[in-house]
């Protein structure tokens, strides 16, 4: 696993073992910059599901201000906390042990990126989407990405996020969704 783009690319991150965790490859978190943009100066991210961190900590590579990865598992945490000490952005981060399904997230801080990456045809996406406190934590005109199997579904506007973007790749679908009240 390496790190696509920003200042630390090609920077090589430890792997998960076993197949309890599916990190993004190489070329779908290269589409997911490729949309949302590979400039994140002065962006909150708030990664849900983080597994590895690969894609927090790239966004961190790519400038981000701040990423707060969230995952239920100790395993994922202390991959993701070497992950960081390899990287050198420990102090950019913070990483919460929370069981998204029974969470109630509240945050000081306001995210502009929120990135979803639950484990496959389990309809966590749909139901994370559903019950993000958005008014707490986004900002107005963040960017949710998704990413689910090519199988599952989510409606187009729910809780004043809006669908922007789908895209198929193999069997790995992509969700682009942006937030406002406006929407």
């Amino acid at each position: 696993m390496r790190i696509t783009g920003g200042s630390k690319k090609g920077s090589v991150l430890l792997s998960p073992k076993g197949k309890t965790i599916r990190p993004s490859s190489d070329y779908i978190r290269q589409v997911i910059f490729n949309i949302i943009g590979h400039n994140l100066s002065g962006k909150k991210v708030l990664d849900l599901f983080s597994g590895t961190g690969i894609l927090g900590i790239e966004a961190l590579s790519r400038g981000a201000d701040y990423v707060c990865f969230v995952d239920k598992s100790p395993y994922s945490l202390r991959l993701i906390k070497k992950n960081l000490e390899l990287t050198g952005y420990t102090k950019k981060a913070i990483l919460l042990k929370i069981d998204l399904i029974r969470m109630h997230l509240k945050s000081k801080k306001k995210f502009d990126i929120v990135f979803i990456d639950p484990p496959y045809d389990t309809g966590l996406l749909c139901k994370m989407i559903n019950i993000l406190p958005v008014k707490e934590i986004l900002q107005d005109e963040a960017i949710i990405v998704g990413r689910s199997s090519k199988r599952e579904s989510v409606p187009s506007c729910i809780n004043h996020i809006s669908l922007s973007d789908i895209r198929t790749y193999g069997d790995t679908k992509l969700w682009i969704f942006l937030y406002g009240d406006k929407k």
